[in-house]
């Protein structure tokens, strides 16, 4: 029986979707839903799935006399619930930088994994000083305070950058970053299953079972290398600073470098050492 027929013959009243990642899905359920008179609407955060949903379904929902309404998640529908209500307290909105911080005691399943890695180092637009600039996933990383502590939030792509410009008229800016912090095992058994349904010859499918014990040095060899890059980081802007004041390099530039080495070492180590737990694959 074929999902179109399973669905009229519950005979709903509303159908809710919340099978995602939503990210390259098309809008068959929607559609289905409507064909037998119930209502929809979705928990998309997908960018395009959420922005080319008006075109697709509105035409469609006003003949079925029913209604269809995709994004009612924590974006883009609480996040511009926000924004609305602060736009009164503004003379004019000129920018909307948002960031958000997930819970970190959620289970992560598979639709989740697909959908914040899916636009892992993918370029995607966002709508800076009145133009569209190419941006990277999880780049634009910045060290941001929240009240339960500081987050690293990097950049994601959300339907919030299409529908904010052409929702808040003159807006010149509109930023989203995430903090959220996935174990890196959790990217390596994310990974090793999208590879396997691709049917990929993978020789690693026979030691899944050994996975999670690489995810364990991962994480803790991986993390050294976050002050590595932080020091990289530091010390380009201090170069460029000197560079455009056609200075010398300060003396925390090479303290940042002294500091850059010391750490390179343990933590090249223990990539090596991760190298041949995946070559070796002791018991």
């Amino acid at each position: 029986m074929s999902f179109a027929r399973e669905l009229a013959a519950l005979k709903p009243d509303i159908v809710i979707h919340c099978a995602g990642p939503f990210q390259g899905q098309d809008y068959r359920v929607a559609e289905v839903a409507l064909d037998c008179g119930a209502h929809y609407l979705d928990l998309a955060d997908g960018r395009a799935f959420v922005a080319g949903f008006d075109a697709a379904m509105n035409e469609r929902a006003r003949a079925a006399g029913r209604a269809a309404i995709t994004g009612v998640s924590t974006l883009p529908a609480l996040s511009s619930a926000v924004v609305d209500y602060l736009k009164p307290a503004f003379v004019r909105l000129a920018s909307i930088e948002i960031a958000i911080a997930p819970g970190q005691h959620a289970p992560r399943g598979t639709a989740t994994m697909a959908a914040v890695l899916g636009y892992a180092g993918q370029g995607f637009p966002w709508w800076i000083d009145g133009q569209w600039h190419r941006v990277y996933g999880w780049q634009e990383l910045i060290r941001l305070p929240f009240p339960f502590g500081a987050r690293w939030a990097a950049a994601c792509d959300v339907p919030d950058l299409e529908l904010f410009p052409q929702h808040y008229a003159g807006i010149r800016t509109v930023t989203f970053r995430a903090a959220l912090e996935v174990p890196l095992q959790h990217f390596a058994l994310w990974g090793l299953a999208g590879l396997r349904r691709l049917g990929l010859p993978l020789p690693l499918a026979r030691w899944a079972g050994g996975i999670n014990r690489i995810g364990h040095w991962l994480d803790r060899f991986g993390s050294g290398w976050l002050p590595v890059v932080w020091l990289q980081i530091r010390m380009r802007n201090l170069a460029h600073i000197a560079a455009s004041a056609n200075a010398a390099l300060p003396a925390e530039y090479y303290r940042c470098y002294r500091w850059w080495f010391a750490l390179g070492w343990p933590a090249f180590i223990g990539v090596l050492f991760i190298f041949y737990l995946m070559v070796a694959k002791p018991a």
